[in-house]
């Protein structure tokens, strides 16, 4: 048996009665949720099938959540109890279910006419909530063919061709002539054919335009690699394509303004840009190398008046480049454990920790830990992003430690020494 949905896809109110009423729950967008399952004598609200998603709408203002097909009846979830024998009122959300219209319409005609003109068979399609994708069997498909197939399509629009449903019993000879990738297990009839006049005749269970006309327009948006050598072609059918052209161009606006340009100036624009930003940057490699030099040479000179045996430094601005580039020129031995860091002082940034390889793995654990950071030590370095450089002051107690260490063990090594002269 058909549904009142099927029957008449445009209808978007009716009266039904509750048949049953009974206790279930629904998995509803990751969520597990407690409600009813509440079956009708008839329904405008689409369950699920054929490639097109459930309708959404309301049982006397109750809202349904989910909607799907049990036998030949319609199961809508909702979360509040209607009592079987009463009398209720659907209101349908129209914006979804026409979206699903154009978007299912669309992919018969595209369909039928990659098989038409290509010989392209669907293998399968999908109606996302921002795109919708069909599969064929072809490893690609060119861009004079997808110009091609945007134009024909296109072309059966503006002729308005109509698209309506037939019904026929199991056992009819005419099922044998329809277009079909395999009947479902214990299917009842009848069956449910959707022709587009001239063009198309396929069994579909999903809800369709009355003619070509409503579709508006078909956009193919380009293709990717589907599975086992396939290729999945996207598009936008209907409002889809007027929403998309209307957010291109606020996003063109905004481009404008910034770029204080049309669309035609782009190139010229672009080009100035790039030659700035390769001044920009050229400029400021320069800077950084005058900056790392002067503040390496600080740091050795404090280094060398305070006798530390250990360098911390931290600059707010900067890139693991300025780490680098400041390790390398500053002037002291390597037993010298330095720690640089940079970024936010009490948030995340990047950090550079090096010495004698043995120092610096014996401190990598606990400073890892301190800065919550990443990073593993390689060559007597240990170098990665941290999340609390807030904690940067008790790393310094750490290495403060190891080095107390270090000189301790030194200097019972020179002593040692000397006592075997």
């Amino acid at each position: 048996m058909a549904l009142r949905c099927q029957k008449d896809s445009y209808l978007q109110e009716f009266v039904s009665t509750v048949e049953s009423c009974e206790v279930a729950s629904e998995k509803i967008n990751g969520s597990k949720l407690s409600g009813y399952h509440v079956i009708l004598a008839d329904t405008i609200l689409f369950p699920e099938g054929g490639g097109q998603p459930d309708d959404r709408g309301s049982l006397n203002t109750i809202p349904v959540l989910k909607v799907f097909l049990k036998g030949d009846k319609g199961v809508h979830f909702t979360q509040v109890p209607i009592d079987a024998g009463t009398e209720v009122n659907i209101q349908l959300d129209w914006q979804r279910r026409f979206d699903h219209m154009q978007q299912h319409s669309a992919q018969h005609l595209i369909s039928a006419i990659a098989e038409t003109v290509f010989n392209f068979d669907t293998t399968s399609w999908s109606l996302g909530e921002s795109v919708c994708k069909v599969e064929f069997n072809t490893p690609v498909i060119t861009n004079e063919q997808i110009n091609q197939l945007e134009e024909l399509c296109n072309q059966y629009i503006r002729e308005q061709r109509p698209m309506y449903p037939t019904y026929y019993e199991l056992n009819d000879p005419a099922v044998d002539k329809i277009k079909t990738r395999g009947l479902p297990e214990n299917i009842a009839g009848p069956l449910r054919v959707m022709t587009i006049e001239g063009i198309d005749v396929n069994l579909c269970c999903g809800t369709h335009v009355s003619n070509l006309a409503h579709l508006q327009v078909i956009k193919l948006l380009g293709t990717e690699k589907g599975k086992k050598g396939n290729t999945l072609l996207h598009f936008h059918a209907g409002k889809r394509v007027v929403n998309a052209l209307e957010k291109s161009l606020n996003i063109e606006r905004q481009i404008n303004t910034l770029m204080r340009g049309s669309p035609t100036d782009y190139p010229d624009l672009i080009k100035k840009l790039q030659n700035s930003y390769k001044s920009a940057s050229k400029n400021s490699s320069n800077l950084l190398k005058e900056l790392v030099g002067y503040e390496a040479k600080e740091l050795s000179s404090k280094l060398k008046e305070s006798n530390s045996k250990y360098i911390c430094h931290h600059r707010r601005e900067g890139e693991i480049e300025y780490l680098l580039s400041l390790v390398q020129k500053l002037t002291c031995p390597e037993h010298i454990i330095k720690f640089i860091t940079v970024g936010d002082d009490r948030g995340a940034g990047n950090f550079i920790l090096c010495g004698v390889e043995t120092d610096v793995k014996e401190l990598a654990p606990k400073v890892l830990e301190l800065i919550d950071g990443k990073g593993a030590v390689k060559g007597g370095r240990l170098m990665g992003k941290a999340s609390k450089l807030s904690q940067k002051h008790k790393v310094e107690h750490a290495i403060e430690k190891v080095q107390l260490k270090v000189v301790a063990l030194w200097e019972r090594q020179a002593n040692s020494l000397r006592n075997t002269k």
